[in-house]
């Protein structure tokens, strides 16, 4: 028997795939499919797949092909994946064919909960260390606690591992060798960073885009930053809210020439608290231009010359959602959930309230024949509004008013 495992080219799709080829039976061949996304991602599995099968002599009948991280794919035997855009269904599935749960950050857990349901027996133990589960988490569902966590903190070997993978991810060889060394090194990555060698270059790239990005950034209405990058020269992930803080989203532009698509990435600035609730981006991305992801980050695949009017749209989206959050919903009398009214419509609402006011005002005073120039006159006009008195009364009682203060 012969194992396929086709997995995501990220961090979490490197480690998911680690796992799942750690507890695969022993007396069985595996061989291994990092994919990426792109504009057609059922097209890039079947032709990766098809060179694969091709170089390997590779035939259905003693095969069996497993999905790790990534899309759903008719050719799978088994999928495992957690990104809320590729469901196929409303609930969770736990089945052997199909295991899929959108409430996990990350894929591993699923993976580990797959080997032991499904790969192992009932006396093995899933030996897994809750520090690479808890950093997968982190890493795939955007659950740092500052940039600083990220940029600042080189010496940490999941942040060592995860530069080298971003570094790597479209050199397949790099990838499958990655997924090798950790599942036959026990998930050391302490161990598995030491084999892969010195990153001082990584380092040093990563320091140099943080200040390139700073020139590049154009921000909009300081709410929303869009950079543009090569398809070969990204700049590291985050950057943007390292570099301006208090923003609510990032779209990042990937341009590739050689194909005519841009990749449009969409993150939530997660370091920034509270964040709109009433969007989600990973199904935006699904419906504008066939993408993916989760509630606060996504991304897809457009044609080169429709890409401006995409991040328009895509911008009039995400800054509606930033005014829906400044509407916070309260409860009526009744009970029925409603929305407040953002600090725009206030202050429009009070405006005209004071313009009526102005003209309710002036009204009376030039109808009872007062000057709206003359305090007393002013105070005389409100008593006639409001009691219907004669002039002189009124104004002999603002006088009086008037002499008291």
């Amino acid at each position: 028997m012969r194992n396929i495992i086709i997995f995501h080219n990220d961090f979490d799709g490197v480690v998911s795939a680690s796992v799942l080829l750690r507890y695969l039976p022993k007396n069985e061949e595996y061989l291994l499919c990092a994919v990426n996304h792109g504009p057609d991602i059922h097209k890039a599995i079947t032709q990766k797949l098809g060179k694969l099968v091709s170089l390997n002599s590779v035939t259905s009948d003693d095969t069996k092909i497993y999905i790790v991280d990534f899309s759903h794919h008719s050719v799978a035997d088994y999928w495992i994946d957690h990104h809320v855009s590729n469901k196929i269904r409303d609930e969770a599935m736990r089945t052997r064919e199909k295991f899929f749960d959108a409430t996990h950050a990350s894929c591993i857990r699923l993976v580990r909960d797959y080997a032991k349901k499904f790969l192992c027996s009932p006396e093995d133990e899933i030996n897994l260390d809750q520090e690479l589960i808890e950093w997968a988490d982190k890493i795939d569902g955007a659950r740092y606690k500052s940039p600083e966590e990220i940029f600042q903190n080189d010496d940490n070997p999941y942040i060592r591992l995860n530069m080298y993978v971003n570094e790597n991810r479209y050199n397949d060889d790099s990838m499958c060798r990655i997924v090798e060394l950790l599942a036959y090194n026990d998930l050391d990555v302490i161990r598995v960073n030491r084999i892969l060698g010195d990153i001082k270059h990584l380092i040093a790239k990563k320091d140099d885009a943080l200040i390139q990005a700073k020139k590049n950034i154009t921000l909009l209405e300081s709410k929303v930053a869009v950079l543009t990058q090569n398809f070969r020269d990204n700049y590291p992930r985050y950057v943007e809210f390292h570099t301006f803080s208090d923003i609510y989203y990032a779209i990042r532009v990937t341009q590739n020439e050689r194909t005519g698509f841009d990749k449009i990435h969409i993150g939530a600035n997660i370091f920034k608290k509270p964040l709109p609730r009433n969007i989600n981006i990973g199904l935006m991305m699904k419906d504008l231009c066939d993408g993916g992801g989760h509630k606060y980050v996504g991304s897809g695949h457009v044609k080169a010359s429709k890409t401006e009017g995409l991040i328009d749209l895509m911008t009039d989206r995400l800054f509606q959602a930033i005014t829906d959050m400044d509407a916070k919903p309260v409860r009526s009398k009744r009970g029925k959930r409603v929305f407040a009214e953002t600090e725009k419509d206030r202050q429009i609402r009070e405006g005209k309230k004071m313009a009526e006011n102005t003209d309710r005002e002036d009204d009376g005073i030039e109808k009872n024949a007062v000057s709206a120039e003359d305090p007393v006159e002013k105070k005389a006009a409100e008593e006639i509004e409001k009691t219907g008195s004669d002039v002189d009364t009124a104004r002999e009682n603002a006088v009086e008013e008037i002499e008291k203060k």
